[in-house]
């Protein structure tokens, strides 16, 4: 294995992980709630933290920020 290892502090891994965090919690409350369009808006901001992980992966932003 080359290269320098950045234990997830990136700045695409902390976009993600908080998206997917925020999504989570909108999931949780929606369904305790029983508002539908809240937790689909959790889904949707879910999958958006993934595609932005992936997607800042991929553009370079692997810097360690700490």
């Amino acid at each position: 294995m080359s290269g320098k290892v950045s234990h997830g502090n990136t700045p695409a891994a902390w976009t993600g992980t908080l998206l997917i965090l925020i999504g989570a919690a909108c999931i949780c409350v929606g369904l305790v709630a029983e508002l539908s369009w809240l937790w689909i808006g959790g889904v949707v901001i879910t999958v958006a933290g993934v595609v932005a992980w992936i997607g800042m992966n991929r553009a370079g932003m692997t810097h360690d920020l700490f």
